[in-house]
């Protein structure tokens, strides 16, 4: 283990970057649990998205889901449940899930 003050340096990379070397990923099912990143991160997944049918996401209830919900729609993506409220005291973070609309 490692004392907290160390640094590791990360190379950020996109869902859709990522597919790309080491996929492509079809038929992908994603669990996101992030802390506040989770709109960049689907805006990195803009290809991946469309081959995505289900999607976890944690997230907090007042936070870029006036975003989210849209941009998943525009992927056929529609909220099927909200899960999880209240699982951890005196966070507001609550887990939904959306699924491929069926065509």
């Amino acid at each position: 283990t490692h004392p907290p003050h160390d640094y590791y340096r990360v190379i950020p990379r996109t869902l859709d970057s990522l597919s790309d070397q080491l996929g492509p990923w079809n038929n992908v099912v994603l669990w996101l649990d992030i802390e506040f990143s989770e709109l960049p991160a689907l805006q990195g997944a803009e290809q991946l998205l469309d081959r995505t049918l289900m999607i976890n996401l944690e997230t907090y209830s007042h936070l870029a889901l006036s975003e989210i919900i849209p941009l998943l729609l525009g992927h056929g993506l529609m909220l099927y449940r909200m899960w999880n409220v209240g699982a951890t005291p005196g966070k507001d973070a609550q887990d939904y899930i959306f699924i491929r609309v069926p065509k």
